[in-house]
């Protein structure tokens, strides 16, 4: 792509000791509006927008495009788009965390009284009663152009904020193309056979490009946001952990 456009290329790369700063980890979380359970996705980010400000003060993003297009993993897995709840609850969960995304953590009485579960179940409830649909739609029709509506509804309404909260604490500004409403609602009125009508993810979006992408990046498979792959990460974060959990005074043993 960088030799196509003829573009002025700079590598970040992310390493360990930059995930681990306590620098890093403290000024993450202080720029978001309430902990998020996104991990090293919040810590990662802004160890690269950081790197971004020192080049630039405005960057294009390219959130929202998975959930406009139809690229997000839980629209391949029938169990989650039928579960009666958010898909990505439901994945969590399919994943091994009981009580959806980041609560697991939290002690077994708050999470009884909480209710998470039931909580999850109604906002679900309530934002499928919202959903528009088409007439004469097929099952499969109604039930992705749901997944679609979650998708941009409420999806998106944790990811953008993420990416722009974080950039913004290091005083970088960013545009999302795939954002703009004239984009979202004229791709909404597609079903969802023509979304995917080459049964790959994005397909609408692909065929849009296919002469303006190189081969190597339109063909390319889909890569989630990558994730640590070094054990050192996650067992200095547990090692931490148990610190504050074997301390008294910690703030979470109130």
């Amino acid at each position: 792509m960088v030799a196509r456009v003829g573009a002025e290329h700079t590598d970040i790369v992310v390493d360990t000791a930059d995930l681990l700063d306590p620098l890093v980890l403290r000024n993450a979380l202080r720029a978001k509006d309430v902990p998020s359970p996104l991990g090293n996705m919040n810590t990662s980010l802004y160890v690269l927008c950081r790197a971004v400000r020192g080049h630039t003060d405005l960057a294009l993003l390219g959130d929202a495009a998975d959930g406009v297009f139809g690229g997000v993993m839980w629209l391949e897995h029938e169990q989650l788009l039928r579960a009666p709840t958010f898909p990505w609850i439901a994945m969590a969960r399919w994943t091994g965390a009981r009580h959806g995304l980041g609560t697991d953590l939290l002690a077994p009485d708050l999470l009884a009284s909480l209710d998470m579960d039931g909580y999850c179940a109604e906002r679900y409830r309530e934002t499928m009663a919202r959903a528009p649909h088409q007439p004469d739609e097929s099952e499969t029709e109604r039930r992705m152009r749901d997944a679609w509506y979650v998708n941009v509804t409420n999806w998106l309404e944790t990811l953008v904020p993420h990416s722009e909260s974080i950039a913004q604490s290091v005083g970088l500004s960013l545009r999302l193309p795939y954002c703009d409403h004239r984009l979202v609602e004229y791709v909404y009125n597609a079903p969802w056979s023509v979304k995917s009508f080459d049964g790959r993810e994005k397909s609408l979006l692909r065929a849009a490009l296919a002469d303006v992408l190189p081969a190597s990046v339109l063909e390319r498979r889909k890569s989630p946001y990558p994730v640590v792959q070094d054990a050192v990460y996650a067992e200095e974060l547990c090692g931490r952990l148990r610190r504050i959990l074997d301390d008294p005074g910690a703030p979470v043993a109130t």
